[in-house]
């Protein structure tokens, strides 16, 4: 039985830029979210972090969520809830920047840990947020 509860905005690729932006890099992320209060929660804590959060688009409906429990032992244990946001940004691959734009690196994620179990195939390289 769980003895506390804590909520984080996050997830692989915006726990990545904000790390980067800690780092002192100019990141933004290309992303999506719903529009519940999660997304909402998440945009805010990466505009604060000082990640650009211009390319993120709100999807009517729930964001993605995962519940991560951690035993006395200190394992843990991952159970998400994908929702529509994992359609493709509309700027898709066509992202990179053009001449004068912000940034001048770029750092890309499209992993999916479910896919990635027993030898699975990896996920695809792009259009996945």
């Amino acid at each position: 039985m769980g003895s506390d509860l804590d909520t984080f905005p996050g997830g692989k690729g915006a726990n990545q830029a904000v790390a980067a932006a800690r780092l002192g890099a100019d990141v933004a992320l290309l992303a999506r979210t719903g529009t519940d209060q999660y997304g909402a929660r998440l945009v805010e804590g990466l505009a604060a972090e000082g990640v650009g959060v211009e390319h993120v688009m709100e999807t009517e409906g729930a964001s993605g969520v995962a519940l991560i429990t951690v035993d006395a032992e200190g394992d843990n244990s991952i159970n998400r809830l994908a929702r529509r946001q994992r359609a493709p940004h509309p700027r898709g691959r066509d992202s990179r920047r053009r001449p004068g734009e912000r940034g001048g690196g770029g750092l890309a994620h499209a992993g999916d840990p479910a896919r990635h179990r027993d030898g699975g195939p990896p996920a695809p390289p792009a259009g996945r947020c």
